[in-house]
């Protein structure tokens, strides 16, 4: 008989009680039954509920132990697999374990053979490491050597370099200026060709602002110098020559490139030379 069963019969029990009290208290004649009777069938009519009450719980707790005893079982059977599963793989462990073993066994025994021919090796190690030890101090000897000699090598093809440059540098120097004599020789010619004009031939120029440059070229009474048109210089126009703080002379442009000019030197105080500075005014 299960706990609902047993909550039944004992509501049934209280509730036969209960109407047995009833029934006797109507079948005695008393002065006030009916009020009594209806006091007795309010208190049936109360008990009843609460027996209702007491049986929807039974029920209710019925339907939650079937499904509490359900629930077990699928617990029980998942239990039931996972150990199965854990079982499985403690067998696996056991059996890796014996293997490990086996194979630890059998590495103490190649380490055991290992270790006595590791002791004859070592002999021979050590011999070899004095070997290497006297061969590493000569070594380093000769690479201490060899260092100093590529210093001093170093130092001497920088110094070859140097003079390599430097070579290079004058030849380049020394072309530039040889085709600069050729190129002023044949302008100077040119103008000879034409037959430049005197200083009393034609009016002064003055700029309108100052200008300054370099003779670059001379030859006889003719200089060139390396300003033109693109710095405001005109044909007619007369420059003073200067060589530090000596005068020179006077240079008449004759002919007017963008960036370079040539003229007659007049009035002259000194010879004028390359490298002589003119400007169109002292202020």
């Amino acid at each position: 008989m299960n706990i609902l069963t047993k909550i039944c019969v004992v509501l049934l029990v209280v509730a036969s009680l209960v109407a047995s009290v009833v029934f006797i208290s109507l079948a005695t004649v008393h002065p006030n039954y009916r009020t009594e009777f209806e006091q007795e069938h309010q208190a049936y009519q109360q008990l009843e509920s609460v027996s209702r009450g007491y049986a929807e719980d039974a029920r209710r707790a019925k339907a939650a132990l079937s499904k509490a005893q359900a629930a077990a079982g699928e617990d029980k059977i998942r239990l039931q697999a996972e150990r199965d599963k854990a079982l499985a793989e403690v067998r696996g462990l056991k059996m890796q374990l014996l293997q490990g073993v086996q194979r630890l066994a059998d590495l103490n025994a190649s380490l055991s053979t290992l270790t006595k021919a590791d002791a004859a090796k070592l002999k021979l190690i050590e011999k070899q490491r004095k070997d290497i030890d006297a061969s590493w101090a000569r070594e380093t000897k000769l690479q201490q050597e060899v260092i100093e000699l590529r210093d001093q090598w170093k130092q001497q093809q920088a110094l070859a370099e140097r003079l390599a440059q430097n070579n290079r540098v004058l030849k380049e120097q020394a072309e530039n200026l040889r085709q600069q004599n050729v190129e002023m020789a044949q302008k100077l010619k040119d103008f000879e060709a034409k037959g430049l004009p005197t200083d009393t031939e034609e009016t002064t120029l003055t700029p309108d602002s100052k200008i300054a440059g370099t003779i670059t070229a001379v030859r006889d009474n003719i200089a060139s110098v390396n300003i033109g048109s693109a710095h405001g210089l005109k044909k007619g126009m007369q420059l003073i020559v200067f060589r530090g703080g000596q005068f020179v002379g006077y240079l008449k442009i004759e002919t007017v490139d963008v960036n370079e000019a040539a003229g007659v030197m007049t009035k002259k105080v000194l010879a004028p030379m390359q490298g002589d500075k003119v400007t169109s005014s002292l202020n």
